[in-house]
């Protein structure tokens, strides 16, 4: 791979690392989504240099078998799912492309599908104001968790000051 010779991708997305007994080893990959709005990605670090290095490995499947991102170009995942980094599923293309795969696919925020409206929604504006209520009443984000059956990172999450998750319920 270029300026990393220790490490190999390989089409589908997968990682190896050369140990010093001259074999390769599969190198775990881990989700990468710093904030629950995020969309996720899976992302590794290489070792094995002066410092560790982090990538995306839908970035690093491309540099390796179409070679460096264009000035302007970004990462596009064909199918809309970006865990799905197989090198049929990935080009180099503009951000104007980007967003038009994200709404083909339902994927771009619009006040048309916001919320529930939106075909990946998994929870509704009536879940997302009982959480909201329930923590204005003082009940901790666990609690919330365990009564309502919904993810303590989407309690978390719906419940920050400042969110930008389901701006239109209002409580």
């Amino acid at each position: 791979m270029i300026g990393l010779d220790r490490h190999a991708v390989s089409k589908n997305g997968s990682l190896l690392a050369l140990q010093k007994t001259g074999e390769w080893k599969k190198i775990k990959i881990w989700i990468h989504q710093p904030r629950p709005t995020d969309v996720p990605y899976w992302r590794v670090i290489l070792r094995g240099y002066e410092k560790p290095k982090y990538f995306l490995v839908h970035r690093l499947v491309l540099l390796a078998f179409v070679g460096p991102c264009p000035p302007g170009m970004e990462t596009c995942h064909k199918d809309g799912n970006s865990l799905n980094n197989k090198l049929t599923n990935l080009r180099w293309d503009t951000p104007k492309s980007n967003t038009e795969d994200r709404r083909k696919h339902g994927r771009l925020k619009t006040p048309a599908n916001k919320g529930s409206q939106n075909p990946h929604a998994q929870h509704t504006e009536e879940q997302v104001r009982q959480v909201r209520m329930l923590h204005k009443k003082g009940i901790s984000k666990k609690q919330i968790s365990r009564m309502t059956g919904i993810d303590h990172g989407r309690v978390v999450a719906w419940t920050w000051a400042n969110t930008k998750e389901w701006p239109h319920v209002v409580v």
